[in-house]
């Protein structure tokens, strides 16, 4: 079997009969099939854009499935915005009609949206540090640091929202360290909050 490259083939005829051998030759060109590298698969924030990469050389005719959530599905590295976790496949073909497909995961996680600031002065108005969209996480961890660098809150589940107190006394004003954890595959979110009084 001839591999890829250009090959010269050459067809013989052998007959009893001398009028119909004959030899005849062809110049077979064999090219590579297109190569796909999507690479990893990625993980996102809702409502975050994540552009899409083929890994592609050549000039080839590109079809994205499923093409929902693709700013174009017919270029090799489009823009994506999905609203939940999808599976892409891409399909490269030359101009001959050869294809090669490949896939990649678009993990889509919902973002929780974290307060800078929160003041437990016990006029019920903004009393907690309230974390929307965590509870899309029921093993998310999160700890609070004092300025140096002591634990002074940890939840696991966070059921019950920092209310900027330690032991059931108030925390004095000022800045804290927080870091959650969403998932045990997601990757740690850092930063800071200030307690007002």
């Amino acid at each position: 079997m001839a591999g890829i490259g250009i090959h010269l083939l050459t067809y013989t005829v052998k007959s009893t009969f001398a009028c119909q051998n004959g030899e005849v030759q062809r110049v077979g060109i064999i090219q590579a099939p297109p190569t796909v590298d999507l690479g990893p698969d990625i993980e996102i924030w809702r409502g975050s854009s994540v552009q899409l990469h083929s890994g592609t050389k050549g000039s080839y005719q590109y079809q994205w499935t499923p093409s929902i959530s693709l700013n174009d599905p017919t270029s090799p590295d489009p823009e994506g915005r999905p609203d939940q976790t999808t599976r892409y496949t891409l399909t490269a073909t030359d101009k001959y009609g050869c294809s090669t497909d490949a896939t990649i995961v678009i993990t889509v996680y919902e973002r929780i949206w974290i307060p800078d600031s929160f003041s437990p002065n016990g006029d019920n108005i903004n009393d907690s540090w309230e974390l929307r969209g965590i509870e899309s996480y029921p093993l998310a961890e999160v700890t609070i640091f004092n300025r140096w660098g002591e634990v002074v809150f940890f939840s696991k589940q966070y059921k019950y929202p920092f209310d900027g107190t330690l032991q059931n006394s108030p925390l004095p004003t000022g800045v804290y360290v927080y870091q959650i954890k969403p998932s045990p595959s997601q990757p740690v979110l850092r930063g800071s909050l200030m307690i007002v009084k």
